[in-house]
């Protein structure tokens, strides 16, 4: 029974020990941070953030993409903050010269930021199938 009367009475008394701080803080005379000025830069870079989480998010949530694609995404929004992603997708799609207003655009670039490669659309389905020689291999079926 003592004790959780004696945790109760040290909560109080941390509580009343800090209550002076915060008071004195809340003055008028207390110095208070200018709000900071947001470029258009980076308010770019804030909206083209909230885009690619939902893209992702998208990804994440599609049975299309596969779970490599899934694993590497979720890597690489573990390991950088969406900001820096964020920053790194709009230099990349300057430099590709691709429209920050398509969403396929923004995607492609943000994951070939976090180190995903596309296959070649229409390269790809262009070429037809290799003939084969006639001969028979014997690894056929396998």
């Amino acid at each position: 029974m003592k004790k959780p009367l004696l945790l109760v009475t040290a909560a109080a008394a941390l509580i009343a020990s800090m209550a002076p701080a915060v008071h004195a803080a809340e003055k008028e005379g207390a110095a208070k941070p200018a709000p900071a000025k947001v470029t258009a830069e980076q308010q770019a870079d804030i909206q083209r953030s909230a885009v690619i989480f939902r893209l992702f998010n998208t990804a994440f949530t599609s049975k299309e993409v596969g779970a490599p694609v899934k694993a590497k995404l979720l890597t690489c929004l573990y390991g950088n903050s969406l900001g820096n992603i964020s920053v790194a997708t709009g230099r990349a799609i300057k430099e590709n010269g691709l429209d920050d207003k398509k969403m396929q655009d923004v995607y492609r670039a943000a994951a070939g930021v976090c180190g995903i490669t596309f296959k070649p659309v229409d390269g790809a389905a262009a070429k037809p199938a290799p003939k084969s020689s006639g001969k028979k291999s014997s690894d056929e079926g396998r």
